[in-house]
């Protein structure tokens, strides 16, 4: 256990521990990153053997991130061969108002070899509403694993994007139960809130 009134000379000697959670809770308990020394002592633990010690590091970092080393550390993190990793740096990544980030979070929709990252993903497009997210999400909800098509779902309903939404509905036969009773519960939420307008616009679609 760390003690209460460790110096900043122990923490930097603990980062180097043989044992993975020293290592880990050195990290945690690093004050906040406001230096370039700082910085650079955990952007090394971003290549640490011990995946968990990766995450606690990219969670230190992240309100860093307007710092172009730690930006480019994070995107780097997003092809790391653990998925928590991963997961946390879409996470960490997810709020950057650059179009750049959307692209890559969109790449991990599509292409991520774990299934969650790819639902994480999606959960940040959603905080970030990009023009044109309505048509991606639809693209990606084709054959997609069921859990990653119930996010869609879930994340159409939530940028209330009528267009997709009308398209969506076409999919339901194609889809198993889980889905199609998603699929209608936010065709009847939008229904309530827009109305005739949206029956119509089904007609058209």
């Amino acid at each position: 256990v760390l003690a209460k009134r460790i110096t900043r000379q122990d923490l930097e000697t603990l980062l180097l521990h043989d044992r993975a959670e020293v290592r880990e809770a050195a990290v945690a308990y690093w004050p906040e990153v406001t230096d370039s020394r700082s910085r650079r002592l955990l952007l090394r633990r971003l290549d640490d053997p011990a995946w968990q010690v990766r995450v606690r590091t990219i969670q230190r970092l992240a309100p860093q991130k307007a710092s172009e080393e730690v930006l480019k550390a994070l995107v780097g993190a997003l092809s790391d061969p653990h998925p928590h990793v991963r997961q946390e740096a879409v996470i960490a990544l997810g709020d950057l108002p650059c179009s750049d980030i959307a692209a890559r979070l969109q790449a991990c929709v599509l292409h991520d070899e774990d299934l969650w990252v790819r639902v994480r993903a999606v959960e940040q497009l959603v905080h970030r509403r990009e023009r044109g997210l309505g048509l991606f999400l639809l693209q990606a909800f084709k054959g997609a694993p069921i859990p990653l098509q119930l996010s869609i779902v879930q994340a159409l309903g939530t940028i209330e994007d009528r267009p997709a939404i009308c398209a969506l509905e076409t999919f339901r036969s194609s889809v198993g139960p889980e889905v199609a009773e998603a699929i209608d519960e936010v065709v009847h939420r939008h229904l309530q809130t827009v109305g005739p307008t949206f029956e119509k616009a089904k007609v058209l679609v």
